[in-house]
């Protein structure tokens, strides 16, 4: 064969080559997508157990924030603290002191931590501007913007308050009827941070994608925490009320499969 013809053959091979590559990529971005929707649903899986376990241990949920008088809600440590031991992060655990500022004194190292089991995959961001490991998600605290701030009988009232610590008896809806942690793609907090930044509720519509931040990295949807453990995709063409119910621990009412797209 002439050089001519071994270089017209190649030329061939590298352009069927690249055209399968063309055809491939978009299918791998498909997958990475996949991928990353599957370890996010394990990372709520196993925040999930961390919660059951804090449970059975202490006998309630642990409150949205560690309580501490002189600190106002925002100061204090996180429920993402609070469930490191239990989510098998002791070492991590230990190096804070949970009677302190969340990104004071001992605490601004730990605190600046990335913690792969809060990190979506797919979120770039990992740290907050002053540096801060962020969180890609949060407790639920209820319906409204005082949600967080409500007794635990209250009918708008979610698993999360800043400080009330709900027991799963609580639950009159049933724990498979009631959401517990959501993705949040929007608004990224600081993961050790009390307030905002790691217990929301339903405060504007839409609730998925919207102003609450709540919402997963593909904007179809969200992966959410059942507090039964499950872990389920919400469609964010769910009806606005149907994810009232959903949140709220003594609401009185029953959702069915039906009620979900």
């Amino acid at each position: 064969m002439s050089s001519a013809s071994l270089r017209t053959l190649s030329m061939l091979v590298l352009g069927l080559c690249a055209g399968s590559c063309l055809l491939y990529l978009p299918g791998c971005g498909g997958m990475r997508d996949n991928a990353r929707g599957v370890q996010s649903k394990n990372n709520l899986k196993q925040i999930g157990l961390a919660l059951h376990n804090y449970h059975d241990v202490e006998g309630t949920l642990p409150p949205g924030t560690m309580e501490v008088a002189e600190l106002e809600t925002e100061q204090r440590t996180s429920w993402l603290v609070a469930i490191l031991r239990y989510a098998e992060l002791s070492g991590l655990d230990d190096e804070f002191d949970k009677q302190q500022a969340w990104n004071a004194g001992p605490n601004e190292r730990p605190s600046k931590r990335v913690v792969g089991l809060y990190l979506h995959p797919g979120r770039s961001q990992s740290l907050t501007a002053a540096g801060y490991g962020v969180t890609s998600y949060v407790g639920l605290a209820g319906v409204g913007a005082d949600s967080p701030t409500l007794p635990v009988d209250h009918k708008r009232a979610g698993m999360f308050g800043y400080t009330r610590a709900a027991r799963f008896s609580d639950v009159t809806d049933g724990l498979s009827n009631t959401l517990m942690v959501s993705e949040a793609a929007g608004n990224p907090g600081a993961w050790a941070a009390g307030g905002n930044s790691t217990v929301r509720g339903l405060t504007a519509q839409p609730y998925i994608g919207g102003p609450d931040g709540l919402g997963g990295f593909r904007p179809a949807g969200a992966n959410m925490l059942f507090a039964d453990g499950a872990v389920r995709w919400i469609s964010a063409e769910a009806d606005p009320a149907v994810l009232e119910k959903l949140v709220t621990i003594a609401g009185g009412e029953q959702v069915g499969e039906q009620d979900l797209p």
